[in-house]
């Protein structure tokens, strides 16, 4: 259903998922069933095509268990924070890829 990899580069974490077939929302118990576990003081920067409602559900799996999360925007090249527990991360901020 949903192909995930895992990067580690210094502070960052990426998620970098593919759809192997369309989804339904009734699948998203399923896909968030089986995201692997990352947690810490470490930045998640999501990237991957799918339907906007993907990655709320995986903003919401992973929104109090690391310090900021990003998702990519393939307009600007980079990683915008969409939600931050740390001082040194502000929503809006951009990483670069």
């Amino acid at each position: 259903m949903i192909r995930v990899e895992v990067l580690q580069e210094g502070r960052y974490v990426k998620l970098n998922f593919e759809l192997e077939r369309p989804i339904e929302p009734k699948d998203l118990k399923t896909i968030i069933g089986t995201l692997p576990k990352i947690q810490g003081k470490k930045v998640l920067l999501i990237s991957g095509r799918g339907p906007i409602w993907l990655y709320c559900a995986i903003l919401h799996e992973y929104l109090h268990k690391v310090a900021a999360i990003g998702t990519y925007d393939p307009k600007i090249q980079g990683y915008v924070i969409v939600a931050s527990h740390h001082p040194d991360y502000n929503v809006g901020d951009v990483i670069l890829s």
